[in-house]
C-alpha cells in the first residue's frame, strides 16, 4: 500500500497537480484524491459523484463541493475487470498522476494513451510518458480502430472499436488493421 504522507510529500514536491488514487476494493476503484495548488500544501479534497447508469454508472470527480455540472473535473467508466475508462479529462490540473494502491494491475484508459499500471506505482498521464503506457492515445486509436468494439486476438484485447459492431467482442485471426 502506499503511504498516503509520502504521496502528499511528493506532490508538495512537484509544486502543482493532482493525485488520483485508485484500489480494486474500494466502491467504484477510487479511494482518494490529492491537489496541490500552487502556494499552498497538498491536500485531499477531491469529491466523489455516482451517476447510476442503465448499462454501466459514471464516477464524476471535483473539487471541493458539487455546486453544478461545471465543477466537475473527471469521468471515468469503472469496469470489473479492474479497469477505467476516463471520458472527462480537466487539463487545468496537470500533471496528473494515476496512483494504483491495490494488489492488482490497474489498466487506465486517458486522453493521453493507455496504461497498465501495477499495484504500488504510479504514473503521470501525460502525452510524452510512456512509463507503463500500453496504448497511444485515443485520438490515434479513433484513425486505427472503429472505437466501442473490443478487438482480440490470440486472448488478448488488441484495440477498440465503433459501428456495426458496437459492443460486441470480436476474435481476429490475422492483423488487426482495423477492417474486420
Amino acid at each position: 500500500m502506499m503511504n498516503k504522507d509520502d504521496l502528499i510529500k511528493f506532490m508538495n514536491d512537484i509544486g502543482i497537480g493532482m493525485m488520483l488514487v485508485f484500489d480494486e476494493k474500494e466502491a467504484y476503484y477510487f479511494k482518494y484524491g490529492l491537489l496541490k495548488k500552487p502556494e499552498e500544501e497538498a491536500e485531499e479534497c477531491i469529491g466523489m459523484h455516482v451517476r447510476q447508469g442503465t448499462y454501466q454508472d459514471g464516477v464524476y470527480l471535483f473539487e471541493g463541493k458539487l455546486r453544478s455540472m461545471s465543477d466537475l473535473q473527471f469521468m471515468f467508466y469503472p469496469y470489473k475487470d479492474n479497469r477505467l475508462q476516463f471520458t472527462q479529462w480537466q487539463k487545468e490540473f496537470e500533471p496528473v498522476y494515476v496512483c494504483n494502491d491495490g494488489v492488482k494491475d490497474l489498466e487506465v484508459d486517458t486522453p493521453y494513451g493507455m496504461y497498465l499500471i501495477p499495484a504500488g506505482k504510479y504514473v503521470r498521464c501525460h502525452k510524452d510518458e510512456y512509463t507503463y503506457r500500453i496504448d497511444a492515445p485515443i485520438a490515434e486509436r479513433i484513425d486505427r480502430h472503429n472505437i466501442n468494439t473490443v478487438y482480440v486476438k490470440d486472448g488478448k484485447k488488441t484495440g477498440y472499436g465503433q459501428g456495426d459492431n458496437e459492443g460486441k467482442i470480436i476474435e481476429i485471426k490475422g492483423e488487426n488493421d482495423g477492417t474486420n
